[in-house]
């Protein structure tokens, strides 16, 4: 049963897409990442076809994991790579611009942490109503913080995973340090809580789930800077792709696993 659960979590059905994809998503995981795959298509243009896209993903999914575990190692080497670029280049864009690398020669250092300030206030006011709004913060970013009990799946086809397996798992707090908690710090640093464009997006204006809604891209338009924001949004399709891949992968293992201890049983 802890199979078969983990099996529907991974691909839990959803609701009907509109065209904007903007109703409300019941998905989780692979719908839910081909949903976000639709909206972050969209800050090009809105007229790709919702379903062509549901399809394509589909389908690659399915060719990706029904081949050998070789394709899909070799698929999420290099698409793991785009977000690693990623990350890399918009911490690089955070320490450039913070100190007058800019178009503006704006050296702005940590000027939001200190007007508004590095916390925003949720619920109540004062020190208590910054509490809230960390913790809240903290509650919506947990969805993120998956993928430690997927390095366990591949042990029983990975290549020497006594060894490998075991370095993986060493390293991956370490990514999730600097990745996870690295990322939120930057995101304080560029952009203040209480941005016009930002709390429009966040209340449900144009632009939420493209990347137009990334406090980088609305900290890079603020600061006049073209071109990047396009190069972001490319490797997002990446990133949500590369998850959708993963989360297939490990769905189909777990009922392979389930129906195995079942027969053993």
């Amino acid at each position: 049963m802890a199979g078969w659960n983990f099996y529907f979590y991974e691909l839990a059905h959803s609701q009907a897409w509109c065209r904007h994809c903007t109703n409300s998503i019941r998905a989780l995981l692979i719908p839910f990442e081909i949903t976000a795959l639709n909206l972050v298509l969209s800050f090009w243009r809105d007229d790709i076809p919702v379903w062509a896209v549901c399809l394509a993903c589909v389908v690659l999914y399915g060719i990706l994991n029904v081949l050998t575990v070789k394709a899909y190692g070799e698929a999420e080497f290099w698409l793991s790579g785009g977000k690693v670029i990623l990350i890399l280049m918009l911490f690089s864009f955070t320490f450039v611009t913070m100190v007058g690398g800019n178009p503006h020669h704006d050296a702005y250092g940590f000027r939001y942490w200190k007007h508004p300030g590095a916390f925003g206030e949720y619920l109540a006011t004062g020190s208590l109503g910054k509490f809230e709004g960390f913790l809240g913060s903290l509650w919506a970013a947990s969805f993120c913080i998956v993928g430690p009990e997927y390095i366990s799946m591949v042990a029983a086809e990975a290549k020497r995973p006594r060894i490998y397996i075991k370095q993986a798992f060493k390293t991956v707090y370490w990514r999730f340090g600097l990745f996870f908690i690295g990322g939120a710090l930057c995101t304080g640093i560029v952009i203040p809580y209480n941005d016009p464009t930002l709390v429009r997006v966040l209340g449900g204006g144009e632009g939420g789930g493209t990347a137009a809604a990334s406090p980088y891209v609305i900290a890079m338009q603020n600061l006049a800077i073209t071109g990047f924001p396009h190069l972001v949004n490319a490797l997002l399709v990446t990133s949500i792709f590369s998850a959708g891949n993963a989360y297939t992968y490990c769905a189909t293992r777990y009922v392979a696993e389930s129906v195995v201890l079942i027969t053993c049983s």
